[in-house]
Formats: C-alpha cells, sequence, structure tokens
C-alpha cells in the first residue's frame, strides 16, 4: 500500500509533525511523489483548529460563531473535493487556514460548540461558503471573481473599506513579464490606469499601454497574475488616480451577478463562447460571433441597437453557465449569444495628466481590502458584531437567500 495510519487510542494525547501539535490519527501517504501527512479526525474537531487560525480569537464571540458555521459549511461541501489526493482539504487559504491543536481556544471552541452542526444551506443543499478577511468596501459576487453564478454569493456592503490599506510597486519591466508569463503579447509598458469602475467601486478593468498597442484585462484577471498577496483585492486604483466613492446603496440595475453580465450560450459544441468580462452594456444585448476566432473581431449590439467592439476576450470551444449549458433562451441563430443584465459605468478613457505613467520607474497600485472578496468579510463581520448584530443575521446577510440549519 501507498500509505498507513498512526492511530491515536489516547485523546489525551497530540502527535507532533513540523512543530506542531495535532489531535486524532494520522495517515502517512506518497502523494506527487513526496511523503504527506493527513490528520485524520472528526469535523467538529478540526474545527476548533481553523476558527483561531482564520479570525482572531479576541474577537466578538458573534463573529467566531458566524466563522465556525461558514468554516463548517465549507469543509461539507470540501468532502472528496480532489478525489485523486489523499485528503479533503489543504490546511492552508487554498481551502483553509488549519493550524491544529495547538492553537484551540477556549472562546473558539465554545464558539463551535455552540454552533454544533449548524451548516448555511440553499434550497436545503450546504453552500459554497467563501470568505475572506476584508473585502475593501462591497463584497464581489461569485461569478466576478471565480465564475461561480450562484444566488447566495451576491454583492453587499461589507463596511470594511478601511480595513488593510496597500500600496503595491513594480516596475513596467516586471508587469511585462509577468503579463508575457501569463500568455498576454504585450510590449515595453508605457502607461497603466483603471479603465473602468464597477458600481461598487472596484477596478473593473484596468488600461495597459504598451509599444505593440492596448490591453484591457479585468482586475479579477490581473490580480492572480501580479499576485493575490501584491494585489490583495479588486478595490484598487494607480497613484494618482482617484477611486469613486463607496456606494451605501446596492445598484437597482443590476442582476444578482453583480456588474459582470449573466453568461448564456447555445447547445451547441461547435460555437466559440468568450469568457465573462465586464461590459459597458445594458439590459439585453446579443453578440454575433459567425464563426470569427479572432479575439478583436466580436460585434456587440446593444438594445437600442446601437454597435461597440469590445477587444480582449479569451474563447472556449465549451459552451457553459457555470457549468450547466442551457438551450437557446431566445429563440437566436446558433452562432450568437445573449448576455443579461450588464452594469452600465463609466469608461475613462483620460485619468489626467501624468496619472498612470510610471513614478521613479515604478507603477504603483494603492487599495484597501484584503482577499478575494466573495461572501463572508470576516472584518465586515466584526463590526457588525460589535454594532450588536447576532451571527444569524450576519451569515444571512453576507449570503444572500440562505437559511442556516442543524446538519447533524
Amino acid at each position: 500500500s501507498d500509505e498507513f495510519l498512526i492511530a491515536n487510542t489516547d485523546d489525551s494525547c497530540r502527535m507532533l509533525v513540523n512543530n506542531r501539535t495535532y489531535r486524532g490519527n494520522m495517515r502517512i501517504a506518497i502523494w506527487n511523489g513526496s511523503l504527506v501527512c493527513v490528520n485524520v479526525l472528526p469535523i467538529e474537531e478540526y474545527l476548533w483548529g481553523v476558527v483561531p487560525g482564520e479570525v482572531p480569537n479576541q474577537w466578538h464571540i458573534e463573529v467566531l460563531k458566524a466563522q465556525a458555521v461558514a468554516a463548517r459549511t465549507y469543509s461539507l461541501r470540501a468532502l472528496e473535493q480532489y478525489p485523486d489526493r489523499p485528503f479533503d482539504v489543504y490546511s492552508t487559504v487554498i481551502d483553509q487556514a488549519y493550524e491544529g491543536a495547538g492553537w484551540e481556544r477556549e472562546s473558539t471552541t465554545r464558539a463551535c460548540s455552540e454552533t454544533f452542526g449548524e451548516v448555511c444551506v440553499f434550497n436545503g443543499t450546504p453552500i459554497i461558503a467563501y470568505y475572506h478577511a476584508a473585502s475593501g468596501g462591497w463584497t464581489a459576487s461569485g461569478w466576478e471573481m471565480f465564475g461561480h453564478d450562484l444566488p447566495y454569493l451576491c454583492p453587499v456592503q461589507s463596511r470594511d473599506s478601511n480595513v488593510h490599506r496597500w500600496v503595491y510597486r513594480i516596475s513596467p519591466t516586471e508587469l511585462a513579464s509577468a503579463l508575457n508569463r501569463a500568455g498576454y503579447s504585450v510590449g515595453n509598458i508605457q502607461r497603466v490606469w483603471v479603465h473602468r469602475f464597477s458600481y461598487e467601486g472596484r477596478a473593473d478593468e484596468v488600461k495597459i499601454v504598451h509599444s505593440s498597442g492596448v490591453l484591457l484585462i479585468s482586475g479579477a484577471e490581473l490580480r492572480p497574475i501580479l499576485g493575490p498577496a501584491n494585489i490583495k483585492t479588486t478595490y484598487f486604483t494607480v497613484e494618482g488616480q482617484t477611486a469613486p466613492e463607496i456606494p451605501n446603496t446596492p445598484n437597482s440595475g443590476i442582476g444578482r451577478t453583480g456588474s459582470f453580465p449573466e453568461k448564456y450560450s447555445l447547445a451547441n459544441s461547435q460555437v466559440l463562447v468568450p469568457l465573462p468580462k465586464p461590459l459597458r452594456l445594458s439590459s439585453w444585448c446579443v453578440i454575433t460571433g459567425h464563426g470569427l476566432q479572432e479575439r478583436n473581431s466580436i460585434k456587440v449590439i446593444g438594445c437600442d441597437d446601437s454597435t461597440e467592439y469590445i477587444d480582449g476576450y479569451v474563447w472556449t470551444a465549451e459552451p457553459s453557465r457555470a457549468g450547466n449549458p442551457l438551450s437557446n433562451p431566445a429563440g437566436l441563430p446558433r452562432s450568437e449569444f445573449v448576455f443579461f443584465g450588464s452594469d452600465e459605468t463609466d469608461v475613462i478613457e483620460d485619468p489626467g495628466e501624468n496619472i498612470g505613467i510610471p513614478i521613479n520607474g515604478m507603477i504603483v497600485f494603492k487599495g484597501t481590502g484584503m482577499g478575494h472578496g466573495v461572501g463572508m468579510s470576516q472584518h465586515g463581520a466584526r463590526i457588525l458584531a460589535e454594532s450588536g448584530w447576532k451571527y444569524t443575521e450576519i451569515l444571512t446577510y453576507f449570503y444572500t437567500g440562505i437559511d442556516i440549519n442543524r446538519f447533524y
């Protein structure tokens, strides 16, 4: 066998691995040519080491309870998510930060115990309970960041716009190298700015002027290219560019997918479907491909019969909407696609004199918040708890339309 189990028969004993202590048993396995240690234990005991790893144990008990329920929900959805690997979840922010028995604290264990078995459900099924440190003002939709068009992952105001202010500096050469490694063809970079902000104030689209042309890229695409530890959220501008004020009310003109359109694709494996990007369109719009495969050749027809040409698409030959191909929703020819409910936002063609031009040889990004922005904001939850909100109210605020049920 490629694995064996070290059983811990005394609940008062702990196993020591890499200078950390753990409850439960330890599975020793070979994965990808390396020896890995997998802590095997009940979900509730696992949560005792997750909650203090995700939020400070001194925070308000209602925040700790909300975190316990969110982490429990995430765990249940994550079971057997890696069928080719000898574990269910990573112990890092790839899934959830799990620090083992050594990090357990009375307050966080109490939060787990007082919410024992409780999970967030939508239509009776545990949700994908994404959460993050601080969104920067409004949470992001699941579609915007991950391509998951899920009704409970809608933008809501997170009240944490003053948390985690950050600055990131990168040279034009380093930026060009990162973009080229990611598959974009750019020359010497001359200027960078946020070309379009979402209604909530996120960097919907970034314009990069270079010696070979212009690249338009969404903030959500740029963030992993430059590294989430550097571009901590999509709430950013470049040095000198003024960000829009974060609104206090939701945009009544957008659907549940936020400022990104809801994508419909036809049940035809021969068509080429553009992956979702923020579009400055209104209501129902039709994109006609007519067999064209070049990235800059898509014709966009608005409901007022105006036309635009949008570049920068990435194509896939597998039409899908959140993983589920739909039939033709509008009786359109099979070479056409339908988008619904895109947000009207202003394009910034000129951010002002010298803005976006390298300063002392560096391009400077400035932002607020930390994390992908989807689901529950931990700092937003803290602020709500300190204002008297209960954990159930916090969870139903950040996850739209859910119920909290005792699952076991």
